[in-house]
């Protein structure tokens, strides 16, 4: 399904606005906590605001699906074990080893634990996207629909967010860690040296010029995007046809 482009736009610039608040008022307050209180009180904050978003998720009008049914409890397990296996990979591999174990650390069948989580969680995640499209083929509710991978359109889109989050997260926690652990600068100074990092970044997402494209080339750049657009949907209703 798709929406209408003003609500679009104002929908994408609000979760930016989110993001970007997210980003300048993270550290400082992550600091302040863990200094002053304790790290724990960081995600016991974050336990209490999936509460609030879910008490609020109620009174948000959703649009109406095609397709109804139960909730697709197998595929969310298969994603969510699928990951969480790759992230424990990913996490451990410094201290079991990749693929060979470490001297006097656990191992399967020779192995180390952490190639065996990884290869493990893709198994699950290839599994989970059989299912999902094992139930679109036969009508049932299904979390993802592996014919949107398909679009070229979508996948360009989602490896440009993925290297600009790669880059991002990966700053944020390089500098942080840098500043704690080879400076010894206390959590609460961590999160003020990078405060101008991130009122960078909210510039960045807050304070792009939004020029209207018919100021620019009405019949140009407007068209190239409504035909990309529409490509984009005819592409994928030829997809979800099959």
């Amino acid at each position: 399904q798709t929406c209408a482009l003003p609500i679009c736009t104002r929908a994408y610039g609000l979760i930016a606005a989110a993001m970007a608040a997210a980003v300048a008022v993270g550290p400082v307050l992550g600091g302040f906590m863990t200094t002053y209180a304790s790290w724990r009180w960081v995600f016991a904050g974050e336990v209490v605001l999936v509460g609030v978003i879910l008490v609020l998720s109620r009174t948000v009008r959703d649009e109406p699906s095609p397709v109804t049914g139960p909730f697709d409890i197998v595929g969310a397990l298969l994603s969510a074990v699928g990951l969480a296996l790759i992230v424990l990979a990913v996490l451990r591999s410094a201290a079991w080893g990749l693929v060979r174990p470490v001297d006097g650390g656990p191992s399967i069948l020779g192995l180390s634990p952490a190639i065996v989580s990884l290869l493990a969680g893709g198994g699950l995640l290839t599994i989970f996207l059989i299912t999902e499209q094992r139930r679109v083929e036969t009508g049932r509710a299904a979390l993802i629909d592996p014919a949107l991978l398909r679009n070229r359109v979508l996948r360009s889109g989602l490896l440009a967010f993925f290297f600009q989050f790669l880059v991002q997260a990966g700053l944020f926690f390089c500098v942080p860690l840098f500043l704690s652990v080879a400076l010894g600068l206390p959590a609460v100074e961590t999160g003020l040296r990078i405060l101008p990092l991130s009122a960078a970044l909210v510039g960045i997402f807050v304070g792009r010029p939004q020029v209207p494209i018919d100021l620019r080339n009405p019949e140009g750049d407007r068209a190239f995007v409504v035909d990309e657009i529409r490509r984009s949907e005819e592409h994928t209703s030829e997809l979800q046809s099959h």
